[in-house]
C-alpha cells in the first residue's frame, strides 16, 4: 500500500500520539523556553521585510511591463494612423507621434508599409 506524504503524516502522528504528547508534557518548560530565548525579532522582521520587498519588486516589473506594451500600443496605433492620412515622411511621423524615426521604421515594417 502506497500513502500520500499526507496521509503518511497522519498516520505517523496517530501511531505516536501518545509518546508525542508524554515528551510535549515532560518538555514543556524547555519548549517554551526554546520558542520564547531562541526567536530573533530583529532577523524575523528582516525576513519578513525582505520577503515583502522582493514580492513589491516583483509586482511593480509586472506592472511596468503591462504599461509599457500599452504605451507602445498606443504609440504604434498613432503611427499607423499618421500612415494612413498619407504622411510618407517619418521625420515628421516621428515628430507628430513623440517617438523616434526607428520605431516609426519598425511599425512600418510592422504593418508591411
Amino acid at each position: 500500500m502506497i500513502f500520500s506524504p499526507a496521509e503518511g503524516r497522519k498516520c505517523y502522528v496517530e501511531c505516536h500520539k501518545e509518546s508525542l504528547e508524554d515528551f510535549f508534557r515532560t518538555h514543556k518548560k524547555e519548549i517554551v523556553e526554546m520558542g520564547i530565548y531562541e526567536f530573533d525579532q530583529e532577523v524575523y522582521e528582516r525576513v519578513l521585510r525582505e520577503d515583502s520587498e522582493a514580492i513589491g519588486i516583483k509586482k511593480g516589473i509586472k506592472i511596468g511591463h503591462n504599461q509599457g506594451i500599452e504605451i507602445g500600443k498606443e504609440r504604434i496605433f498613432r503611427i499607423y494612423k499618421e500612415i494612413r492620412k498619407g504622411e510618407t515622411d517619418n521625420k515628421k511621423i516621428a515628430e507628430s507621434c513623440s517617438c523616434t524615426v526607428e520605431e516609426v521604421k519598425t511599425a512600418r515594417e510592422q504593418f508591411g508599409v
